[in-house]
Parts: C-alpha cells; structure tokens; sequence
C-alpha cells in the first residue's frame, strides 16, 4: 500500500480527495448455530493463510478484514462500516463464491487437493444442524463495506 499511497499523494491536487472502498469477510446470518457455521468459515481462510495461499500482508484473516493493514495517510482521514452488502442464497451457491477466491485457488494448486470445500460444505450443515443438501439450503450472506476516506492537506 506504500507505493499506492506515494503515486496518490503524487497525482492529487491539495484538497484531492482519495476513497479506498471493499467488501470484508463474509457472515452467515440468521442460522441456527451461527457462530459456528462462521467459525467453520474462518477455519478455512485460516487453513488457507497458513499455506501462504493470499498474497504478501494478507496472511490472517484480520488482515483481510482491513483491521490492521489499511489506513490513509492524511491527517482527518475517515474509516466508516457502516454499509453493507447483504444477499440471500443457496449455502450451495455461496460455496460456489468461496471456490472463486484466489486463495482457494492457489490451494488447490499447491495441494492438489479440491476436497476442502466438500469438507467445509458438511462441517456447516453440521453445525446447522440440517439434514438437507447444500442446494436446498438458503442461506443470508452478511458482506461488510469498509471505506477509507481521506482529503490530502
């Protein structure tokens, strides 16, 4: 983010304005067993950090969470969570979105191993407690919005 923040500081005009904008980890809301269905969820990103499967500064989960990496060098500068992008799905679906992340990708390619998934998918049903498959299953998916907003002086 160093370099970011050098070519910005270059490029702005005083009084520019900069906003970093990104969704968070994802939440499962409104299950039964919620907090461990997400505690499943962070198992896997932790199982993916401790491959070094995300790149350089986002080895824990925090990090991707932009709790401890992401600030805007401005004096005055702005954090603000209160948005949100919320979608209901089949937990089938959000397994789906899961299998996108870069992260998981590099795993599978380290590993040769594309069963983590199949584990996570039962560990949740579990933890719901639910006899249905993973298609049946609708799911409400909580993403945080983080914005950093800044003015340079």
């Amino acid at each position: 983010m160093d370099q970011f923040y050098v070519e910005s500081d270059r490029v702005l005009l005083p009084g520019g304005c900069i906003s970093l904008c990104t969704i968070t980890f994802p939440v499962i809301m409104d299950v039964p067993n919620q907090d461990m269905v997400n505690k499943e969820i962070e198992n896997f990103d932790k199982i993916l950090c401790k491959r070094d499967c995300w790149g350089k500064g986002w080895q824990t989960t925090e990090q991707r969470n932009y709790k401890t990496i992401m600030s805007i060098p401005y004096q005055g500068s702005t954090r603000d969570e209160s948005l949100s992008i919320d979608v209901n799905m089949s937990l089938q679906k959000f397994i789906g979105y899961l299998s996108t992340w870069s992260g998981y990708r590099k795993y599978v390619e380290k590993t040769n191993d594309d069963q983590l998934l199949v584990s996570l998918t039962k560990k949740i049903v579990e933890a719901m407690g639910e006899s249905k498959v993973a298609k049946d299953i609708n799911v409400h998916i909580h993403w945080p919005i983080v914005m950093l907003l800044g003015r340079k002086p």
